[in-house]
């Protein structure tokens, strides 16, 4: 047959197009380039809404009994902003899982949340006020949830553009936690917990944020890793001793050691101080022990030289014995920092002021500076136990004492305590002890009975500032008189009264206050700059302090055991994030779940207003659940306090005037209770019977990133738990409420910096989908997007760039133009099924290897191990499609007569590997899945698709498992590593010039005695289908033709096959382009047949 057009003569003869008419050339409308801001949409909706509600309704039919629904519970974003990467990263991962369950066949639940109270929001609704006015609670709350819904609108928009399935236009298929039935539901838990008596409150040290002034959680710190605070050493001078202490002094006399020192030290005309080291300076005047090791060795040292000239007499040191070198060598008395000009602010500190100051102010409000003396040598005069100082008794810094001129007027003194947390890894070995701002002081404490009658002293208000409480310790500061050893005159001191330190910062001007009035007590041995780890509000960033306040807490210690055995029967991936959340559940004996905040769900309580005792008690907080219920939450703050009284407890007949309280739940408690809510949904949907026994796991996967582990995950776990939920009255099982947690590692910059918006390396993803003209970020598109988290290891930290987000896009156009081939290829043909057609070993081979790709990613999707399934199947389409199959069946499909047995068997195939590439990019590109499964269906444009079904309503077509064949697996590998030596030596000619491509040559083959068997069987089984699979014209055996005479020759060997490629001997077939017509005939036997046939 003719040809389209004049025919245009090849080098070597040929008319190249005089039988293109004859050819199936491939031909389709898919488009080349995805051009996804034009198209992706076209797609969306089919892709998202459309399916979510397409899959759910298939699960709720009444007429099948489906197995229990798939359900990934969200976490819930805050509501507050645009979403930045770490959304992105972490929507898209669920995505991935709840698509290919739904590829699967199975239902899924997946309802997204937000996160709605909670300072961050509050402050900015208040940031946005025109001036800085003083607003009722009520008006608060209402701007919150104002700018709360305002946020869930642009975020929900946005993750709409990542592609993700879900319901977002149904209410009821998602939540908020500031919706009534939510916080209703949420306060049930509460009283749940009540009932169970786990909620108590009390007046003990909390991790408090001067900034916002509320209570917060641990799950709400940061940590500052080289924040800036003055450590200093303070003498605690010793009031008695204990009975073991003075004996082993009595001891050491009578050794001989010191004895005059000793002596006198029992006599009383030498002072014996007791040296204690802390970081938080400010903290001093709420000390109420010093702690020591019972078990560590201390040491009675004596100062070489006086650090102080004002001290009259020697005086004698305590300290760890391991402690001595490291203290002698620390700078005696008071640091002043040197200014340094033209330096840019600490990011935070201690009690140093910023750089920014001026000169004067930097200095430390002292007397005259002391230069860079050190404390010097310590003479070790008696050694003994920790054990033997338990017993005594000391002055605490802010005290007089009869011995000198101390602090304090009052004359208690405190007492040595043993404790198990002590040291003598840093400091002295001693610990100062203050129960109102140390978790472990006040522990310690507790324990030993000391605050049965003595509250922790805490005199630092709601902002860390110093109040007047500080009178309660009965002191007006008093420097001392100063006298010389020579016994001068005395230079009078002077008086520092306490109204000086009320109203100072604690971290600030307060701390260096009372380091300045340790140095002229003289009770000051030593002060330095100490850069440590230090916690901060997450949300305002700045430091925080721990402070005894009264708060409510949720007792932990009861339910810990059965959190921890609950987590044995939860799997984690990545494995190693299991021990992290059993550490942070093993280390918390309660939680602080009030808030000092408007913008949240109140703590149902009421207080006496005479005793201000709180009104705790199932009954009532069922009443208080009910008038909540009925009239919403913000009648908290409107109602009268009595309408919140259950009968019982009225004025009428208690004779008690009730008031409401203030505080708020920690947010943490908010989306903690969020498995409640989603099984309380699943009941109301009727699928009860399918998912939760008592106690039964509500959620298959929960998925977050790693901060989680000391947030959502633990809170969950432990609402859970504390609603005594087990799974089997036999064994009393407690179930958590996911079967498996999924843990990702944080977004971050190319270089592998934590994105900032102070160094100026935040990406937002829509600048990858949208485009950004002008940081030169073309509009990849959403499947690119979703292609980069496939590839990222998240499990690790994910790293993000253009020049990363490229290499995504460039992965994602080869698999479109791998896609593209088979389609123009299976446009328009039939296509028999694979039982149905004989297939050859090239066949045989692909589709064995297309069942290996497809079991692989099958248990990766499985184990949630995405960058493998993007792994393996790049792997695939380079090495077993493009570089290999495709590039091998391009002659049979477009020179072999249509309906030809080979020809058929390569359409099967092609249509097989194509639905299975489908299936494995579905999860991850559905996009680019749907767009191909519709251009399967019809070749025409997409938007005249409207009535295409999803691919994922096709559903995982298998590769059929007889396809999976050893034997075949063997000869392939056997012949793959022939192809590569024949294509050695095709380039080895190439290099010379004797050819362009393998089809200018002859293959001739002889096998030798050495011949590796299975090689040799191989080539004897598959021989009539070699030739295609080395890609050659012709395959010959050498002892069949004679090659002497040819043109070139270039030889090698292969595992005992001798192998040579030569010139073709036969002509060039213008059709099909092989090499294998005779001469005198105008195409090949194959082309001349379908020709004709044709």
């Amino acid at each position: 047959m003719k040809g389209k057009g004049k025919a245009k003569t090849g080098s070597d003869g040929s008319n190249k197009n005089a039988f293109s008419s004859t050819l199936l050339l491939p031909n389709t409308d898919f488009p080349i380039r995805a051009d996804a801001p034009k198209r992706e949409h076209l797609f969306r909706g089919r892709t998202t809404t459309d399916l979510y509600r397409w899959q759910w309704s298939r699960f709720k039919q009444p007429d099948t009994e489906p197995e229990r629904p798939f359900m990934l519970h969200d976490g819930p974003p805050y509501a507050n902003g645009h979403l930045h990467m770490g959304h992105a990263l972490n929507k898209i991962l669920k995505d991935f899982i709840n698509r290919y369950q739904v590829l699967r066949g199975r239902g899924v639940h997946y309802a997204p949340g937000w996160d709605c109270h909670g300072l961050p929001i509050e402050l900015k609704a208040l940031s946005e006020l025109e001036s800085d006015i003083n607003l009722e609670a009520l008006e608060i709350r209402q701007l919150a949830r104002r700018k709360a819904l305002e946020a869930i609108e642009v975020q929900k928009g946005e993750f709409k553009e990542f592609g993700i399935m879900a319901d977002w236009d149904d209410p009821r298929r998602t939540y908020r936690t500031l919706d009534v039935d939510y916080e209703i539901r949420q306060l049930k838990i509460f009283g749940e917990m009540a009932k169970k008596g786990l909620i108590y409150r009390a007046r003990r040290p909390v991790y408090w944020s001067p900034s916002t002034r509320t209570a917060l959680a641990e799950a709400e710190l940061e940590y500052i890793e080289d924040y800036l605070s003055h450590s200093v050493y303070v003498r605690l001078p010793l009031a008695s001793f204990s009975d073991d202490l003075r004996a082993s002094l009595e001891a050491t006399r009578e050794q001989g050691n010191g004895n005059d020192l000793t002596r006198k030290a029992l006599e009383g005309t030498i002072a014996i101080d007791l040296v204690v080291w802390t970081t938080t300076p400010w903290s001093l005047p709420s000390n109420m022990a010093v702690a020591v090791h019972p078990d560590l060795e201390y040491s009675l040292v004596a100062l070489e030289r006086q650090p102080h000239e004002e001290y009259t007499l020697p005086r004698l040191l305590i300290v760890g014995t391991d402690r001595i070198e490291a203290i002698s060598k620390v700078q005696a008395g008071p640091y002043t920092p040197v200014p340094r000009r033209n330096q840019q602010p600490q990011l935070t500190t201690g009690v140093i002021v910023p750089d920014d100051a001026s000169e004067e102010s930097q200095r430390m409000p002292v007397a005259e500076a002391v230069g860079p003396q050190l404390v010097g040598p310590l003479k070790e005069l008696a050694r003994f136990r920790g054990s033997v100082l338990l017993g005594s008794s000391y002055v605490p810094p802010l005290q007089r004492t009869d011995r000198e001129i101390g602090l304090r007027a009052s004359s208690t003194s405190r007492p040595v305590i043993g404790a198990d947390y002590v040291t003598a890894e840093t400091g002295t070995g001693l610990v100062h002890t203050a129960p109102a701002h140390g978790a472990e002081d006040y522990e310690c404490m507790k324990g030993l009975g000391l605050l049965d009658r003595e509250q922790p002293f805490s005199p630092i208000d709601d902002s860390g500032c110093f109040t007047d409480d500080l009178s309660l310790l009965g002191f007006t500061l008093v420097a001392p008189d100063v006298t010389s050893t020579e016994g001068a005159a005395s230079v009078p001191g002077s008086a520092i009264s306490a109204a000086q330190l009320v109203g100072q910062e604690a971290l600030g001007q307060g701390g260096r206050t009372i380091v300045s009035l340790l140095h002229k007590s003289g009770l000051l041995l030593s002060e330095a700059p100490q850069r440590h780890r230090y916690p901060c509000d997450w949300r305002s960033k700045h430091p925080i302090i721990i402070r005894a306040t009264w708060q409510w807490f949720a007792d932990l210690s009861r339910i810990k055991s059965h959190a921890l055995k609950a987590l044995e029967h939860v799997h984690f991936t990545p494995t190693t994030s299991r021990t992290r959340l059993q550490s942070f559940v093993q280390g918390r004996s309660e939680w602080c779940i009030s808030r000092q905040r408007a913008w949240g769900v109140p703590i149902p309580v009421l207080y006496d207003e005479a005793c201000g005792q709180p009104l705790l008690t199932v009954d009532n907080i069922e009443h208080i659940v009910g008038v909540l219920k009925e009239k919403g939450m913000d009648y908290w703050w409107t109602g009268e306090a009595d309408e919140f009284v259950a009968p019982q407890y009225a004025r009428e007949k208690s004779g008690k005037c009730w008031i409401k309280g203030t505080d708020t739940i920690d947010v943490w408690f908010d989306s903690g209770s969020s498995w409640a809510v989603m099984e309380d949904y699943l009941h109301e949907e009727g699928v009860v019977q399918h998912t939760n026994r008592a106690g039964y796991p509500v959620a298959d996967v929960y998925l977050e990133g790693s901060d989680q582990h000391r947030g959502w995950f633990q809170s969950s776990l432990l609402t859970r738990i504390s609603t005594g939920r087990a799974s089997s009255e036999e064994n009393s099982q407690w179930s958590a409420p996911y079967k498996h947690i999924v843990t990702h590692g944080m977004v971050v910059d190319k270089e592998g910096k934590k994105m900032s918006k102070s160094i100026g390396n935040t990406i937002s993803p829509l600048e990858f989908i949208r485009g950004n003209a002008k940081r030169q970020i073309p509009a990849y598109g959403t499947d690119v997007l979703r292609l980069w988290v496939a590839r990222s290891d998240y499990t690790k930290e994910a790293p993000v760039g253009n020049e990363i987000v490229k290499k995504a896009a460039d992965a994602l156009r080869k698999l479109r133009n791998t896609a593209r081939f088979m389609l123009a290829n299976l446009k328009t043909e039939r296509v028999k099924p694979l039982a149905n057609v004989k297939l050859d070993f090239c066949e045989l081979y692909t589709l064995h290897q297309l069942a290996l790709l497809e079991q692989a990613c099958l248990q990766a999707y499985d184990a949630f191990d995405f960058a493998t399934v993007a792994r393996k199947l790049n792997e695939f389409v380079s090495a077993s499609l493009s570089t290999f199959y495709l590039d091998i069946t391009k002659d049979v499909l477009y020179s072999d007569a249509r309906d030809s047995p080979r020809r058929q068997a390569v359409l099967a195939t092609l249509d097989q590997v194509l639905r299975t590439l489908t299936a494995i990019l579905a999860p991850i590109t559905p996009h680019l899945a749907e767009e191909i499964h519709q251009y399967r269906q019809s070749d025409s444009e997409a938007h005249e698709c409207d009535t295409f079904v999803s691919a994922f309503e096709a559903g995982w077509q298998p590769v059929p498992l007889n396809f999976l064949s050893s034997e075949v697996a063997a000869e392939g590998a056997a012949l793959m590593g022939l192809r590569q030596k024949v294509l050695l030596l095709v380039e080895q000619g190439r290099q010379q010039s004797f050819l362009k491509s393998a089809l200018e040559a002859d293959v001739h083959i002889r096998a030798t005695s050495a011949m590796d068997a299975m090689l040799m069987g191989a080539v004897e089984k598959h021989e009539s289908d070699l030739a295609r699979f080395l890609n050659v014209s012709r395959l010959l055996h050498r002892d069949s033709l004679d090659i002497s005479a040819s043109q070139w020759q270039v030889t090698g060997e292969h595992m005992g096959l001798s192998i040579t490629i030569s010139a073709p001997q036969q002509a060039k077939c213008p059709r099909c382009w092989l090499f294998t017509r005779s001469e005198g005939t105008e195409l090949c036997a194959r082309c001349d047949s379908v020709v004709h046939a044709h």
